[in-house]
């Protein structure tokens, strides 16, 4: 799935989105990765949504961000009540969906300015 939008010049943007990889600035990058719009992030996430900790949150947080949207793969899971009260406590909003709409969200996010990462779920 390719996205269009692209209104952020110097931000990162997702291009596109397929089963186990997303296009960032002409470049694949495999699942699982945390999207900034200054950088990727490929050492934060386990390999697997079933194994996403309270800790791996905080690690992406402390990226200095307001706005945590978490792709879960093809299909929306929703996640814990401990992981959402994690991020709450620093002031960090979380929210899951499936990772295609992930990416779209991400990228109108970036297009506001808004501090926000994408951390990203293949299937």
């Amino acid at each position: 799935m390719k996205f269009s939008l692209d209104s952020a010049p110097g931000s990162l943007t997702i291009a596109a989105y397929a089963k186990d990889t997303v296009t960032i600035s002409g470049q694949v990058h495999r699942f699982p990765l945390v999207v900034t719009p200054g950088g990727i992030h490929a050492n934060l996430l386990p390999e697997s949504l079933s194994s996403l900790t309270a800790a791996h949150l905080q690690a992406i947080a402390d990226l200095g961000i307001e706005i945590l949207i978490l792709g879960t793969g093809s299909r929306q899971v929703l996640v814990g009540r401990e992981l959402n009260e994690t991020l709450a406590q620093r002031g960090v909003g979380l929210e899951a969906m499936n990772s295609p709409a992930a990416c779209r969200c991400f990228n109108v996010l970036v297009a506001e300015n808004r501090a926000v990462a994408a951390a990203l779920f293949g299937d």
